[in-house]
């Protein structure tokens, strides 16, 4: 919409519909946790883990273009690697998986190229 209309354009759908959506979802991710054998604690605990691990990966790639190089030592691209390692953090890998050790390794190897850019 223009800035001197008064109605409503698309950015004014997109928040509402990322709730709506996102409500919906909750009940279907608890009902199939729950199906899966889980508990009330063990849900709970995967939820925190995963809102602080959200909330660490968007305060570091938030402040990606405010980095001094010369006073911390990390170049303005250091950020970028954040996400690769917000994908593995954030996979759901099966533990009893046949290929644990490529799983692992490239978890590693993700971390350590994390580590290389600090």
């Amino acid at each position: 919409m223009k800035a001197d209309f008064d109605g409503m354009g698309l950015a004014d759908w997109v928040f509402p519909g990322f709730l709506f959506i996102v409500g919906m979802a909750i009940p279907f991710s608890f009902s199939n946790r729950f199906s899966k054998g889980q508990d009330l604690a063990q849900v709970s605990k995967h939820i925190i883990t995963r809102t602080i691990s959200l909330l660490i990966i968007g305060v570091l790639m938030l402040n990606t273009d405010r980095v001094d190089p010369e006073l911390t030592g990390l170049t303005r691209t250091y950020g970028f690697a954040h996400v690769p390692r917000g994908f593995s953090d954030m996979n759901d890998y099966p533990s009893k998986d046949p290929k644990f050790f490529l799983i692992a390794g490239l978890r590693l190897a993700v971390w350590q190229s994390f580590a290389s850019w600090l």
